[in-house]
């Protein structure tokens, strides 16, 4: 076996493959991958590669790079925080699910053309109330937003609330002509969370 995936060039090709491959998951795979001799996969795993080459063709799927997810999976599994960043690749990925499956569930001939696919699509299991409520609570740039609950909104009001109280200190500090012959600017600017 191994003089035959050499005389194929085996490797080569699992290498032209990789380059192809839009995620970590994918491009595992594609690295793990090893000739097979029952007929009837190598048949059922052709036809499956025929219509997904055959769909690509004919309709516009757009398939951008998911992040690899599974390190975020399984610290939450074990009762980690996931960074807000992260709840949006994830939030991103499951509306991505939805998306294909909407459209193999819209286009009616989808199903009798590509029927491996089409079954493995239906197989999906979506969480549309997750992705409502990641929706809920981060903006699109992956950004906590205010009202994710009512404990927040109240802490970014009062967080709000000191900062102008802050600024407005230290502006009458700098109106004061007392100081003002101590300071080289009378300007207060914030760089890196401080007030300089």
């Amino acid at each position: 076996m191994e003089k035959t995936r050499r005389i194929l060039e085996f490797d080569k090709i699992k290498e032209q493959l990789r380059s192809f491959t839009l995620t970590a998951v994918g491009e595992q795979k594609a690295s793990a991958l090893v000739p097979y001799a029952d007929m009837d996969k190598i048949i059922s795993l052709q036809q499956e590669t025929s219509e997904a080459v055959q769909l690509l063709l004919h309709h516009h799927l757009i398939f951008k790079g998911v992040k690899e997810l599974k390190p975020s999976f399984q610290r939450a599994e074990r009762g980690g925080i996931l960074s807000p960043g992260e709840m949006l690749e994830i939030e991103n990925f499951l509306k991505a699910l939805e998306s294909v499956r909407n459209f193999f569930s819209r286009e009616e001939e989808i199903g009798d053309r590509f029927p491996r696919l089409f079954d493995l699509v239906m197989r999906f299991q979506l969480f549309p109330h997750l992705v409502s409520q990641m929706e809920k609570c981060l903006n699109p740039q992956g950004e906590i937003r205010d009202n994710a609950s009512p404990l927040l909104s109240s802490l970014r009001v009062e967080e709000r609330r000191l900062q102008e109280k802050i600024h407005r200190s230290l502006d009458s500090f700098l109106r004061n002509p007392h100081y003002q012959k101590y300071l080289q600017e009378n300007i207060v600017t914030v760089r890196h969370d401080r007030y300089v």
